[in-house]
């Protein structure tokens, strides 16, 4: 049976931490295909994304370029309204049927993930794995249900933005490609 992979996330911009976590997961699973899936919106978050969908696919098909078996789902993108992952497993489940699924967490995602539209149904239709982070505590519902790895990073797009506000590009925060797009088109200035 085929292992995929589900990553999303707004990736504005995609960072070290995502491309360790998809790397963790490529190698620990291990996967034989990972999907990376930009959001347009995410469902639970106030804040829109500060770059165009655009901009994040182009810099989200540089991070997938690094990482084998990659390749970048663009169907949140193209429904142009904020779709709950739920319908995007169902989606792929469709399109690739009888693959086992695996859908990559981080631990700021586990303490909410049972606000998620229909959480059960989506740890039914894929193994949840999450990415531990310090200082984050998952809903209890989720525990019996997931598999966690500890991932001692820390580093939020949040903070990458406000670095490259303040000092400029941080060297190893960014791949090089994703940083001369950054610098190249004047994102987060």
């Amino acid at each position: 049976m085929t292992r995929v992979g589900v990553f999303g996330g707004s990736f504005d911009p995609p960072h070290r931490a995502h491309y360790e976590i998809a790397t963790l997961a490529i190698r620990q699973i291990p996967l034989d295909k990972l999907y990376l899936v930009p959001a347009f919106h995410a469902l639970l978050s106030e804040q829109l994304p500060l770059t165009s969908a655009d901009h994040r696919l182009a810099m989200v098909r540089l991070l997938a370029q690094q990482l084998p078996g990659s390749s970048v789902l663009t169907y949140e993108l193209e429904k142009k309204r904020p779709v709950p992952t739920i319908e995007t497993m169902e989606y792929l489940r469709d399109l690739e049927g009888g693959a086992q699924y695996y859908l990559l967490i981080g631990g700021d995602q586990a303490a909410r993930f049972t606000r998620w539209k229909q959480w059960e149904r989506l740890a039914e239709l894929a193994q949840v794995i999450c990415f531990h982070r310090p200082g984050s505590v998952p809903d209890e519902r989720l525990r019996t249900r997931a598999t966690f790895i500890d991932y001692s990073s820390d580093l939020t797009s949040t903070a990458v933005r406000e670095s490259i506000r303040s000092d400029g590009l941080d060297d190893g925060v960014l791949s090089s490609a994703v940083a001369e797009y950054i610098d190249r088109v004047g994102l987060y200035k």
